[in-house]
């Protein structure tokens, strides 16, 4: 965005600084990964309760870390870390060879993992991600019609007609 490569970009609505605004459209929901073979996995959701005796496989990259330990420790809950890796990937695999859960804040495309295997992700029901995401611009410059285009696609997306606004979160 700074250097005029891009005119929008979906993203997690952090700070980036002076000269880069982001319109908020939802808060990311908080999944939790289990192997396709865990008990877990015939559920519909769980809480973090029941999941922090568990092993967690946990993503530990930049901010991730500090996120996802945040989720536990505003719930008063400390969480059983069985291992860190810095990859999603080997992360996703870990689980669906059925080492423990890991918890994601997007839920997987799809369920296969690279090796084959497959997870199954569950909403984590009772917490709130205070992730947001939404679409990034430059400050105080009005959207050419693509990125326009590009930012009401994404609030159709993530805002049906129906569905909870962002300050509902």
């Amino acid at each position: 965005l700074n250097q005029r490569e891009l005119d929008a970009v979906f993203t997690y609505a952090f700070d980036y600084g002076r000269g880069i605004d982001v319109d908020v459209l939802a808060e990311a929901p908080v999944y939790a990964a289990v192997a396709e073979n865990s008990p877990l996995a015939a559920r519909s959701a769980v809480t973090l309760a029941e999941l922090a005796d568990q092993p967690l496989i946990l993503l530990d990259m930049d901010k991730s870390t500090n996120y996802f330990l945040s989720l536990f420790r505003d719930a008063g809950l400390r969480p059983r870390i069985h291992q860190r890796f810095g990859s999603v990937e080997v992360v996703r695999s870990m689980v669906a060879r059925g080492h423990g859960y890991t918890i994601l804040n997007q839920r997987p495309a799809h369920s296969l993992t690279n090796d084959g295997l497959s997870l199954v992700a569950l909403p984590v029901t009772g917490v709130r991600s205070h992730l947001l995401m939404g679409v990034a611009h430059r400050s105080g410059e009005k959207l050419n019609r693509k990125a326009q285009a590009f930012a009401d696609a994404c609030r159709a997306v993530l805002l049906p007609e129906d569905g909870p606004s962002v300050s509902d979160m």
